[in-house]
């Protein structure tokens, strides 16, 4: 939507779009909450049973190994959502290609509203909405009784519940202190496929070539 509208993605180019688009600002950040995992939205009861799964899971023997890296990947998922919402529908107004961009209509809002109504309605309700779907699919990938099922926004004080605070706290943070963050990214390697990729070929012919230079006497008798 947004890119139909302003004739770019790029969120660098962005911004404050809350106060000329209304409407694609609040599905925008009804859906980054729910990317985030934070309630009362169907991603909070996802994002928390995979952290409880994680407290109970050994990688190598390590008890800690796989609840720090399921925290640390709950803390990107919050960052990077928060980030699109806040840069992208609030701050200094950049509307792109567009002088004045405005909502779409109903065909282009339709969709997502309606999955933005199904993540706030799972959320408030997921046992009438969700439970019985989950427990007809666990039941027909295990073959038999499954353990018994309960989904609910809250299920008190608990390691997963922390972890979640945890990761959505450090988001915040490092939001707080975008540009010294970014800064220092931007200092760090960013190898990508394509660089390794060349990189692993040139190394491979220049191997080639030391090969064939011992190898080779440039004599046909030999």
């Amino acid at each position: 939507i947004v890119d139909h509208e302003t004739g770019t993605r790029d969120i660098r180019r962005l911004g404050g779009l809350a106060a000329i688009m209304p409407l694609t600002a609040t599905l925008g950040v009804l859906a980054a909450a729910a990317m985030a995992g934070l309630p009362p939205l169907g991603g909070v009861i996802s994002k928390e049973m995979m952290l409880e799964k994680a407290t109970h899971t050994l990688l190598g023997g390590q008890a800690l190994l796989v609840p720090v890296l399921a925290t640390i990947a709950a803390l990107l998922s919050a960052a990077y959502s928060i980030r699109y919402a806040v840069a992208l529908h609030f701050g200094a107004r950049r509307t792109g290609d567009v002088v004045a961009p405005h909502d779409p209509g109903t065909l282009l809002l339709g969709p997502p509203a309606l999955l933005g109504l199904l993540a706030l309605a799972l959320g408030l309700l997921p046992m009438t909405l969700a439970g019985p779907l989950v427990a007809a699919v666990a039941a027909a990938v295990t073959g038999g009784t499954t353990p018994e099922l309960h989904l609910a926004l809250w299920h008190g004080i608990n390691p997963a519940l922390l972890m979640s605070l945890g990761a959505v706290a450090v988001a915040v943070v490092l939001l707080s202190r975008y540009r010294s963050v970014a800064a220092l990214v931007t200092r760090l390697p960013s190898p990508d496929a394509k660089r390794l990729f060349d990189a692993t070929m040139a190394q491979t012919v220049a191997a080639l070539r030391r090969l064939l230079g011992v190898i080779h006497v440039a004599s046909l008798q030999r």
